[in-house]
């Protein structure tokens, strides 16, 4: 069931300064984060919390994956569970020292989704062992907020 909200408001100056009435702002909501100090009149500002960032190998995107490619599949997650997410097109490398300290480096896309808690990091995590697993890769590399880990399967 889907809510209707009317405001009156006294002034023209009023309506025009006031947050729109819709799902995506809630009154107060930033006043619990670090935006909050630059909320101005002329503009709005929408928390969405922390930034996760992780690499994938480029050759591994075109890789099957419960009847779809890896590419694929990973875009339908990040969607249904952070509601949207950037990736990086143009080329990234990543270069680190395998076993044996030899360097090794591979072509790779960076992707990044935002969050709000911890509930949803445990379900990236997940998430990106399986994607280890799947590719044979020993670990991904991921940076949330502002920690970083190397993510590697059981």
């Amino acid at each position: 069931m889907k809510a209707v909200v009317f405001v009156l408001y006294q002034t023209e100056e009023e309506r025009i300064l006031a947050p729109p009435q819709n799902c995506c702002y809630k009154e107060g909501s930033m006043s619990d984060n670090k935006w909050s100090e630059f909320e101005r009149p002329e503009y709005r500002l929408q928390d969405l919390g922390r930034p996760a960032v992780f690499i994938i190998p480029t050759r591994a995107l075109a890789q099957p994956m419960n009847e779809e490619t890896l590419a694929d599949n990973l875009n339908q997650f990040l969607v249904d569970n952070f509601g949207a997410y950037t990736a990086m097109t143009i080329p990234a490398f990543g270069i680190w020292r395998g076993p044996g300290g030899l360097l090794a480096s591979d072509e790779s896309r960076v992707y990044e989704v935002s969050f709000k808690g911890k509930e949803n990091i445990p379900l990236l995590i997940k998430k990106l062992a399986q994607i280890a697993e799947l590719t044979g890769e020993e670990c991904i590399y991921l940076k949330a907020g502002q920690y970083s880990c190397l993510v590697s399967p059981r």
